[in-house]
């Protein structure tokens, strides 16, 4: 079973679903998305593995099987209309929720993520194969050490990294660890999983055609000095799509640059909003 949590429940304002990223818990969206109770019914989800959600016993390693199962297993949680934003890894899902079930995302927000997150021959805006397979590898061998790490990664480059990565040292020390199934399934999905055909992006296409009718209204939210997710990516994007920059921010701009991050995130609703009409 997923676990939810909504910061205010008897709230009639529209739903706002925030899905985290790999290695990480719905609370790590705290206290930036509390900022958002007073116009939105906030609603926290933890992925499987992750946080309080159990992981699922899953007899595959394909990415996009497990993206399956986990779609399948957060549905009966998520509001029945809700604007949707997913950071990392929780962007991926978050896409794969829009497009299965568009008629129950009023819009998607992606911040600090990506339709694919591997390289391939004609998409260079992402990490190497080689570098995610040492990846994997290291997290089945010494996931502590690695997570460790991949923290450090989350800054790395951002504005004042040294004093975010101790505050975030010591938020993390309070939540609850991943499992290594939930990590190990996490990687797979990131591994495999290319959400370009729903957005018809192509980088060879001078002017890609417009998202696909099915899709909700989507933005995107990047860090301008993102590690793991390059500013150039916007290079593949159409001309409709709103995209936000927070200056100085890397792969944790809600976190690192909350009020930037936050005035970007209201800036994308209030459009999705206005565009609708």
């Amino acid at each position: 079973m997923i676990h939810t949590t909504v910061l205010n429940p008897e709230s009639p304002q529209p739903a706002l679903t925030f899905i985290h990223g790999w290695a990480a818990e719905s609370s790590v969206w705290l206290p930036f998305a509390e900022a958002f109770c007073a116009d939105y019914q906030v609603h926290l989800l933890d992925l499987p593995g992750f946080g309080q959600s159990p992981a699922l016993s899953l007899d595959t390693k394909n990415g996009e099987q497990i993206a399956q199962q986990w779609i399948e297993a957060i549905l009966p949680v998520l509001p029945e209309q809700t604007h949707l934003v997913g950071w990392s890894l929780g962007g991926l899902i978050s896409q794969r929720l829009a497009a299965q079930v568009p008629q129950r995302i009023l819009s998607l927000t992606n911040m600090a993520s990506t339709p694919k997150f591997v390289q391939t021959e004609n998409w260079r805006f992402a990490v190497s194969p080689s570098l995610m397979k040492d990846f994997i590898q290291a997290v089945g061998i010494e996931s502590a050490i690695v997570l460790k790490q991949f923290w450090r990664l989350q800054f790395q480059g951002s504005d004042e990294a040294r004093k975010w990565m101790k505050s975030f040292q010591a938020q993390i020390k309070h939540r609850n660890p991943p499992t290594l199934t939930g990590l190990l399934q996490g990687l797979y999905i990131l591994k495999d999983l290319d959400n370009r055909a729903l957005f018809k992006i192509s980088e060879n296409l001078p002017e890609s055609p417009a998202l696909p009718a099915q899709m909700p209204p989507v933005g995107w939210i990047f860090g301008e000095k993102d590690p793991l997710i390059p500013l150039q990516l916007t290079e593949a994007f159409i001309p409709n799509q709103s995209v936000e920059v927070i200056r100085g921010a890397a792969h944790m701009p809600f976190f690192s640059h909350a009020q930037e991050t936050e005035k970007a995130l209201r800036a994308l609703l209030n459009s999705y909003t206005i565009s609708a009409f």
